[in-house]
Parts: structure tokens; C-alpha cells; sequence
């Protein structure tokens, strides 16, 4: 199902938006550049938070999110393929906008918010269930 609204908050050292040049520092991924972004299509991502800023934690993996763009609400046009990303997360912000993940090369934002009517993709997550 889709994901609550803080899943996707490790992808930052703290969990919130991050905006610069902050690779090795404070975007969780392996990446040393923007260029990286740019080779990849998107970020790639480790699985595990991290401890504080430059401090990760390589043993859980990674995860490839590409910079898929969007369908824009009112047009259907799709926008910003290759250089953006937007993915949605289960929790609305506002009446409005939804939660999402939105990114580029120098940006992670893991709790942005748009207008719920655009086309943005879903990464599903797995439901946990007691043993």
C-alpha cells in the first residue's frame, strides 16, 4: 500500500527537506556530485537512516528512485521527466495538496506537499503484520 507520510525521511540526515551541495554530508546516498544524479537518471538511496550527518549505514542497501517527472493535473502533459522526481506518500498535507517526495540534483525534499490532482508515482510498501 502506499506509504505513510514520514517513509520517505531517511533519505536526509534529519529527515527533512535539504536543499545544496550536501553529498557525502547530508543526503543518504552514496552520491559525491550532482552528476551522479545526472548519470543515474535519479538518486539511489541507502535503506537505512542515517546517524547524523555524514554517518550512514551501507548494510541495508540501496533503492533507485528515477526522476520520473509528472502528469500535470490540468494539461495531462508530462513534465520534468529526467531531471524531477515526485513520489506520493499515503497522507494528505491540506484539502489540497498531498504528502510527496520531490526531488532534482541539488534538492531532497521528503516532505513536500502538491496539489492532489497531479500524476505523481507510487512507490508500494510492504504491510506488516504481528507475529
Amino acid at each position: 500500500h502506499l506509504p505513510p507520510s514520514n517513509a520517505f525521511t531517511g533519505f536526509t540526515y534529519n529527515g527533512n527537506n535539504m536543499s545544496g551541495s550536501y553529498y557525502g554530508s547530508q543526503y543518504n546516498s552514496p552520491y559525491t556530485s550532482a552528476d551522479d544524479f545526472t548519470t543515474n537518471g535519479g538518486w539511489i538511496f541507502y535503506c537505512n537512516k542515517m546517524n547524523g550527518a555524514s554517518s550512514y549505514d551501507p548494510a541495508g542497501g540501496t533503492i533507485f528512485y528515477p526522476a520520473s517527472g509528472y502528469r500535470n493535473n490540468s494539461s495531462g502533459a508530462l513534465n520534468n521527466v529526467g531531471s524531477n522526481g515526485y513520489y506520493w506518500s499515503a497522507v494528505p498535507n491540506s484539502t489540497n495538496n498531498g504528502r510527496n517526495l520531490n526531488f532534482n540534483s541539488t534538492n531532497v525534499n521528503p516532505l513536500n506537499n502538491n496539489n492532489r490532482s497531479n500524476g505523481f508515482a507510487v512507490r508500494p510498501v510492504q504491510e506488516f503484520t504481528a507475529a
